[in-house]
């Protein structure tokens, strides 16, 4: 869940502008707040980063790839519930070559089974992933297949700013809910939460970018509020 002390000029501006939209353009209580959560979940989304298309490619942490041919030397890191975990790419069988033990010299070989050369396993400890591995910068566990959530998910939770609930999202689960307290009441309460771990770190800034969100938010409605009124002026 992503949290954050506001300063207090710039909610005080936030209400300023709900206040201006229920006196001069009508709006409700509850549609004045919605409104403000909307232009929140916009700037929010506004300065939030997607990342790169893949993961880089990186070299096994320990050095068992010196001392024993069938590790694999190549490989990436991945997370899982904010646990950072290493992935070898390259195993005996993928692209197209297979490491075997030669029962005459013992010596570990590798068999291209696309040209058939069979040829002794040799560390070359400068060589480059592309060089070692024809073909490994094109493995699909580089890729980062829900890039860009973290900007989606301001876009899903302002989807339900009026009318509130959760949203979810196939293979991560749980991302977030809009929630109203008291709607009925003179004071209707509006909270928006985001439960991706890393949509804190996603933005541009960190959390001093999330404080600053609610005073461009401020302004931004400010400003659309005053073309309205410009506009029914004229």
């Amino acid at each position: 869940m992503v949290s954050a002390s506001i300063p207090k000029a710039d909610m005080d501006a936030l209400v300023r502008q709900m206040d201006r939209a229920e006196k001069l353009i009508g709006k409700s209580v509850r549609e004045s707040v919605a409104w403000a959560g909307n232009y929140v979940a916009i700037s929010l989304g506004a300065i939030t980063k997607v990342s790169k298309k893949k993961r880089k490619v990186e070299q096994r942490p320990d050095n068992k790839w010196k001392t024993d041919a069938r590790v694999g030397r190549w490989g990436t890191y991945k997370y899982k519930n904010g646990v950072k975990y290493w992935v070898p790419i390259y195993r005996t069988g993928e692209y197209g070559r297979i490491y075997f033990k030669s029962k005459k010299s013992a010596r570990m070989l590798t068999w291209d089974q696309r040209n058939g050369e069979v040829k002794p396993i040799e560390f070359t400890t400068g060589a480059k992933p592309e060089d070692d591995i024809p073909g490994i910068m094109q493995s699909p566990k580089l890729i980062i297949r829900r890039r860009g959530l973290a900007k989606r998910s301001w876009k899903y939770l302002k989807a339900r700013m009026r009318v509130g609930g959760a949203i979810s999202d196939h293979g991560t689960g749980n991302i977030g809910a809009v929630i109203w307290r008291d709607i009925g009441g003179v004071n209707p309460t509006l909270i928006i939460n985001n439960d991706l771990r890393y949509a804190m770190t996603a933005l541009k800034g960190d959390a001093s970018a999330l404080s600053g969100a609610v005073g461009k938010a401020a302004r931004n409605m400010e400003r659309e509020l005053t073309r309205r009124i410009e506009k029914v002026a004229k």
